[in-house]
């Protein structure tokens, strides 16, 4: 996958779940599971748009391998600086 800049990241604290969006998120048309945790989304020409991390406290080196690398950053720089998991991610 290219190089992708991440526009939006959304967590909810009351689903634990997580939003990333390299998209418009107003655009996803299907999803897709990567992982057991990890859905990647999609727009109408089939292009990744986002992912979720369904729960964020059980993310997962797994889940971790299968984002692109800035959306891997920026999950690693929001989760160590807000503490929104329980143990720092790698």
């Amino acid at each position: 996958m290219e190089t992708e800049i991440v526009r939006s990241l959304y967590y909810n604290p009351d689903t634990d779940t997580l939003d990333i969006w390299f998209g418009d998120a107003s655009s996803e048309a299907t999803s897709e599971p990567i992982t057991e945790n990890l859905v990647s989304k999609h727009n109408r020409r089939g292009e990744t748009i986002g992912f979720e991390v369904i729960t964020l406290s059980k993310l997962n080196n797994e889940d971790m391998r299968k984002m692109p690398e800035e959306a891997r950053r920026l999950l690693k720089e929001s989760a160590n600086r807000f503490s929104i998991v329980s143990h720092p991610l790698k």
